[in-house]
């Protein structure tokens, strides 16, 4: 199998599917970066002591968060899955930071 081509158009030594993979980590930052932006730390421990109130406003709100940042966790898992099928030139181009990738 020929190895995928850099920007440069040299070959990277990586075949396209390790070179996916090299993007990996980005999106998994990217995926945190969002995370904290809807529900900082605090924020998500208390949503998971929130769902067990006995009011259902307060489980209501804390099942908001949960739901907000299992929508990103899925959408990242997405990206990460569709990587491969990207044209050759769409990876190379690829920005994790891009809404258009988190957008549904």
């Amino acid at each position: 199998m020929a190895n995928f081509l850099d920007h440069h158009g040299f070959d990277s030594g990586l075949t396209k599917e390790q070179w996916c993979q090299q993007l990996h980590p980005a999106i998994i930052y990217e995926a945190q970066r969002r995370i904290l932006e809807v529900a900082p730390d605090w924020k998500q421990r208390n949503a998971s002591i929130d769902l067990q109130s006995d009011d259902a406003d307060v489980r209501a709100k804390a099942q908001a968060v949960i739901d907000a940042i299992s929508a990103i966790r899925t959408k990242s898992n997405e990206i990460e899955a569709a990587l491969p099928s990207m044209t050759d030139q769409q990876i190379l181009d690829f920005d994790a930071r891009e809404d258009a990738h988190w957008s549904s």
